[in-house]
């Protein structure tokens, strides 16, 4: 029912502000975010989710506030990087990207 009336308010203007507003009440949001990962069958499916994270976030201090309050709760489900041979550390605040592969002695 919420999403149906965000989609009527939407259809009678062009307001970004408003769609924006209509993500944030339907926490869309996390959702949006849950998809900024790689995936094997649709591979520029965490730059979509970027650009929709840029534009929600776009002259909307409530969508930015609600991404300054999140919390780090962990590296997200590695395994199709580690199908690929590929590992993430982390190292102090930064995401360390390396091959998982034993080097030859």
């Amino acid at each position: 029912i919420a999403f149906e009336g965000c989609v009527q308010k939407m259809s009678k203007t062009s307001s970004s502000t408003l769609a924006s507003s209509c993500v944030y009440d339907l926490d869309g949001i996390p959702l949006i975010l849950d998809n900024c990962s790689i995936d094997d069958n649709n591979p520029f499916l965490n730059q979509w989710a970027v650009y929709a994270i840029r534009n929600l976030t776009e002259q909307n201090e409530r969508n930015q506030e609600l991404i300054a309050q999140m919390e780090e709760r962990g590296l997200a489900d590695n395994s199709a990087l580690e199908s690929m041979g590929l590992q993430i550390e982390k190292q102090d605040e930064k995401l360390i990207l390396r091959s998982a592969r034993k080097k030859p002695s």
